[in-house]
């Protein structure tokens, strides 16, 4: 019987990659787009004792839902199963499998509940389906706050909102180091565009880029030692990279065009960025050292803002396609597709999920199932997101 079950999953799984090849997402107007037929895991999530056992098992259940990864049950046999107790915002959760066997019992301790009950819904994911969660990251984008763009965080589901700077000018173009610890931006607060980093404790700022003329565009490594960006100082904006805290940049590129957007590879060995030199933006690739860079060939006259999934395996990137589209290549095919209409593109840990912008709101989708939800952020505004690791 179980192995009927995982047959027909797999087969289930087949049919759903196929559809989703053949077919464009529709625009990203609705707050959730379902595709269904995906793969799932059977779960059921038990009593979970204490005062705040009620709340931890309603916000799991929404986790693992939202995941893609999960069918949440009332009950069921050959299912995942969850059980465990919450005082407060303590969480203390056990995993078991279809046949009974123990995969873990874990302690949660963070200072609130939201905090632990995402982290045991990542551990359960990771336990279950073997790719990282995504429940206890961050995404840090801009929005306004007085008249004025600033830096802001929220959670996974669109909760937690914080502001992260009061710079009273323009910050914008965030990048989040891997593991949230700090975020490179560019900020207007001495009166021209400098590149500044912001501890995501401390909140303390620093400027790391204050050369003349336009410095921008900053991309944190996946190592988090190394700074990519564009800056202009030479007179057209060119490529570099430096070190987190600043110091001697090292050109890439030295060109009559513009160059702008870097993004690294998960390895940190190779960039691609956005470049005018053929006349319109198009997307190159070079290796992080220098060398001489090639271009994509990815379909579109005009590409620009490319995010490179941690997997390696994707590009997310911005094409125009009758207005501004999103669009995923994939290295392993070669195959480009369109997913629909939004800007500033960034990927989850798990390089299933992405987040952008669209229309002042921000948006996380499954390219893999095409669920799209529009995220609750009061923020006004939202633009240019970046997803923690």
């Amino acid at each position: 019987m179980m192995m009927t079950v995982r047959v027909w999953k797999e087969i289930g799984g087949l049919v759903a990659a196929l559809l989703l090849l053949l077919a464009v997402t529709p625009g990203f107007s609705q707050d959730e787009i379902v595709v269904r037929g995906s793969s799932r895991f059977d779960i059921v999530i038990g009593a979970i004792s204490g005062s705040s056992g009620r709340a931890v098992k309603d916000d799991l259940s929404r986790k693992l839902r939202d995941s893609g990864y999960f069918n949440v049950l009332g009950e069921g046999r050959d299912a995942y199963a969850v059980s465990g107790g919450s005082d407060g915002a303590q969480v203390d959760g056990a995993l078991t499998g279809p046949q009974g066997q123990s995969f873990f019992r874990r302690r949660y301790r963070e200072v609130n509940l939201r905090a632990n009950v995402a982290q045991l819904a990542d551990d359960i994911i990771e336990a279950v389906a073997g790719v990282p969660g995504i429940n206890a990251s961050k995404i840090v984008f801009v929005g306004r706050s007085g008249g004025r763009k600033e830096l802001f965080q929220c959670d996974v589901d669109g909760g937690g909102v914080v502001q992260l700077t009061s710079d009273r000018s323009f910050s914008v173009s965030p990048s989040v180091s891997p593991k949230g610890g700090y975020v490179a931006y560019t900020s207007y607060a001495s009166g021209y565009p400098d590149i500044y980093t912001v501890d995501l404790v401390s909140r303390q700022r620093r400027r790391i880029v204050s050369a003349p003329g336009t410095n921008g565009g900053a991309a944190i490594s996946p190592d988090g030692g190394r700074i990519a960006c564009t800056m202009s100082f030479s007179g057209n904006k060119e490529l570099y990279v430096m070190g987190r805290n600043g110091g001697r940049p090292r050109a890439l590129t030295r060109t009559a065009a513009s160059e702008s957007s870097p993004a690294w590879s998960p390895d940190g060995s190779e960039i691609i960025y956005s470049s005018d030199k053929s006349g319109r933006p198009q997307l190159y690739r070079i290796n992080a050292s220098g060398g001489r860079p090639r271009q994509l060939s990815l379909g579109f006259s005009y590409c620009t803002e490319p995010a490179w999934s941690p997997d390696g395996n994707r590009l997310a990137f911005c094409a125009r396609a009758g207005g501004i589209v999103l669009v995923i290549h994939d290295f392993r095919t070669g195959k480009t597709r369109q997913l629909g209409a939004g800007e500033d593109p960034c990927w989850a840990p798990d390089s299933r999920h992405l987040a952008y912008a669209s229309g002042g709101s921000l948006y996380r989708m499954n390219v893999d199932t095409g669920v799209v939800k529009r995220l609750p952020v009061r923020v006004p505004g939202i633009s240019e997101p970046s997803w923690g690791r």
